[in-house]
């Protein structure tokens, strides 16, 4: 986060309000920085980042959160998504909405951009189960360094990778 802001991750609350209402709604309250959810604009196939004009909605996002005077201090990745380690190991590489992440991030003025690791949420019985659910966000985590190296931004993991 930014040194010397007082940031709010809006949770649930973002799913509540939408985004003038919610950036406002934070700003009173006194925060001056967001944890800007991303995801919660990736959930549905007809969401904003889906749509062909992507970009138009991340430039309207952060005009709003620049009118309000708040800034972006992180964003959140889609996290929660169809695309996870299965439990036979196998595993896509990273579709398109993550790269798009990655740059609306840039757009938003944050170059920190958090993720979770794909993994579903099974146990894995065994370390060689769990050394490849280790090496499948390796590979798919690295197949997304080139785009996050082009737009500055850091890709950061939040939660425990894997009990």
């Amino acid at each position: 986060m930014l040194p010397g802001r007082l940031s709010y991750a809006p949770g649930n609350l973002c799913r509540a309000k939408e985004l003038p209402e919610l950036v406002d709604l934070i700003r009173e309250a006194g925060f001056d920085t967001i944890d800007f959810w991303l995801f919660r604009y990736c959930e549905t196939a007809n969401a904003p980042m889906f749509e062909d004009n992507w970009r138009d909605f991340v430039t309207e996002a952060r005009g709003i959160i620049d009118r309000a005077g708040v800034t972006v201090g992180q964003v959140h990745a889609w996290w929660d998504h169809p695309w996870q380690i299965a439990e036979d190991g196998s595993f896509d590489l990273p579709h398109e909405i993550f790269c798009r992440n990655i740059e609306a991030c840039h757009m938003l003025g944050s170059d920190k951009l958090i993720f979770h690791p794909i993994q579903r949420w099974f146990r894995y019985t065994d370390a060689e189960t769990r050394q490849a659910a280790l090496d499948a966000n390796a590979a798919w985590f690295a197949a997304l360094l080139p785009t996050a190296e082009k737009f500055g931004v850091e890709l950061e993991m939040e939660v425990r990778v894997l009990k």
